[in-house]
């Protein structure tokens, strides 16, 4: 497979590594022995591939999931203040595509949905929020048709200042 410059594994294997990793929970250390398993498959030797290399590359993949662009169009927002480490709240905001072409009826899968914004915080007020919100939308060039949430008062209060309905 093609090898990305600087680094001494194909494209295809580390993308191998990470999907056993990610998608089948297979510890750090099993991935990269498994990697060299498949690689006797196609006629490849590789003495070892280190965990730290399938770490790496998964955190490469995080952060390109985090950062690429939304394709321009009309969204659903899902908002939570979530998970407590700590002293510190996240906020998340995902985003749902309303084209149409999705029925009504099936379930959410993860691949119907993108990361708008993740960010930790000691708290989240109305007006932070919105500010995100509005922020986040522009920047990619997304219109926000209504936001789904719990019934958090500073969700709600961000919608409001948002001018964007909310459905519960």
């Amino acid at each position: 497979g093609e090898k990305v410059k600087g680094h001494p594994y194909s494209l295809e294997l580390m993308f191998l590594g990470v999907l056993l990793h990610v998608t089948y929970n297979i510890s750090l250390r099993g991935a990269a022995k498994a990697l060299c398993a498949v690689s006797l498959l196609y006629g490849r030797t590789i003495k070892q591939v280190s965990a730290t290399t399938i770490r790496n590359w998964s955190l490469r993949l995080g952060l390109y999931f985090l950062t690429r662009p939304i394709k321009k169009g009309r969204y659903a927002l899902i908002a939570d203040e979530s998970i407590a480490m700590g002293q510190e709240k996240l906020l998340v905001l995902l985003v749902v595509e309303l084209d149409g072409s999705m029925s009504r009826t099936a379930p959410l899968q993860m691949s119907d949905m993108e990361i708008l914004h993740l960010q930790s915080g000691r708290s989240w007020k109305g007006d932070d929020i919105s500010s995100i919100i509005r922020e986040k939308a522009q920047e990619q060039s997304i219109e926000i048709a209504y936001a789904i949430s719990d019934k958090g008062s500073n969700l709600r209060n961000a919608f409001n200042k948002s001018g964007i309905n909310w459905i519960g």
